[in-house]
């Protein structure tokens, strides 16, 4: 590496290391003003005090990173393009792209950097901050981390589940009621089955599965595992929605879709999963509906990507309004960037309700501000050999 290189990448990474952890302090004490007075009701112990804060940060510094990059281009280009050491560079025949190379370099680093904390650390901190809170600070018991209440989501077909809790560590519906609907040739819906019970609970048989059907119980095609229902009752109704028959039964095996577990067992956030999982959720969620939820899980699953590549834009373009700055005011042109970075989260943050509202499909909706600030930045370069006219 050239000692050009060398001494570009260290103005900028210590303006960089600088503003994150300006960043990090101000979201530190935000988050102490706004959380630590309800954790102390709790009598906690310092060290879970610390460790709790030690995991949150991440997830609000990464949002963060750049806007941070950006500002670190600003101050470290802009300040060495003041002090006309960037015009004696480009005089000395270096162009203003060939002095882009190095920071191009160490800003896509910290793309796949952000990347990998999207994909690893992200996830494993917010798990290990939500124990903390949960089960160290406000000792309840670390079974509720496994457990969802009060679902009420549809299946696949006409069929809908509705259930007290579900507890993915032990595969239990408390209080489960599937609800199946008839649609008519007209378009009318009418109830066709009921089921109630007090619980059920997946059983690994799924051999029996194929051949487990009690009394006209069925889930459709591809159905594949066995649930099993206690004290339950089925009720049966015709196409014009009278009563046909109700029936109790101590136990009941009824089979039903194959991912049904994993569907009911997500109880993260969207933001808190990872993009395999949140691929895996929507392919699972899209096999039940693809609406309005299924185009919000599909626009963050590519917001997962979409999100990383704006490190690299936003701080490419910062260069580029950063290294002529001497030319025009700087002032104009950090005011440029900060317009940048306004747009762009604007542009981010409308992207999950256009997706999931369907304005656009749920890539365009994560996508389209990357798109158009990729060909700001294409533009941006175009022009910065061109020499001024004032």
């Amino acid at each position: 590496m050239k000692i050009l290189d060398r001494y570009i990448l260290a103005e900028f990474l210590k303006k960089w290391i600088s503003i994150l952890a300006l960043f990090a302090l101000i979201l530190l004490l935000k988050d102490l003003l706004g959380e630590l007075t309800d954790l102390l009701k709790d009598k906690p112990q310092p060290v879970q005090i610390v460790l709790f804060f030690a995991y949150s940060l991440p997830l609000d510094l990464i949002e963060v990173v750049p806007i941070s990059v950006i500002l670190a281009m600003m101050f470290s280009i802009g300040a060495m393009a003041k002090r006309k050491e960037i015009l004696a560079m480009h005089a000395c025949g270096v162009s203003y792209t060939r002095l882009a190379v190095p920071l191009a370099v160490i800003v896509a680093l910290l793309t796949l950097g952000v990347f990998y904390c999207n994909e690893k650390v992200l996830p494993e901190c917010s798990f290990q901050s939500r124990y903390i809170e949960k089960v160290e600070i406000k000792k309840i018991s670390p079974s509720t981390l496994s457990r969802r209440k009060n679902i009420t989501t549809k299946g696949k077909g006409d069929r809908f589940y509705t259930m007290k809790i579900f507890n993915s560590e032990t595969n239990r519906m408390e209080q489960p009621t599937i609800t199946d609907l008839f649609t008519s040739p007209a378009g009318g819906r009418t109830i066709q089955r009921r089921i109630d019970a007090e619980s059920a609970e997946l059983i690994e048989r799924k051999e029996e599965a194929s051949a487990a059907e009690n009394k006209g119980s069925s889930s459709g095609k591809g159905a594949s595992r066995l649930w099993r229902f206690h004290d339950a009752t089925v009720i049966e109704f015709d196409a014009q929605g009278k009563l046909l028959e109700r029936r109790q039964a101590d136990v009941i095996d009824i089979p039903m879709e194959e991912e049904l577990n994993r569907f009911l067992a997500t109880n993260m956030r969207e933001k808190e999963m990872n993009f395999g999982e949140l691929r895996e959720f929507a392919r699972v969620q899209g096999e039940r509906s693809k609406g309005e939820y299924y185009r919000r899980l599909r626009t963050e699953m590519f917001a997962k990507l979409a999100f990383p590549l704006a490190v690299f834009l936003l701080g490419m373009l910062g260069y580029t309004f950063a290294v002529r700055s001497s030319i025009r005011s700087l002032v104009y042109e950090f005011g440029m960037a900060i317009l940048c970075v306004v747009l762009w989260y604007t542009c981010f943050g409308s992207a999950p309700r256009l997706g999931r509202e369907g304005f656009v499909p749920p890539f365009v909706a994560a996508w389209y501000g990357n798109i158009l600030f990729a060909a700001l930045l294409v533009w941006r370069f175009r022009q910065l050999e061109r020499i001024p006219t004032r």
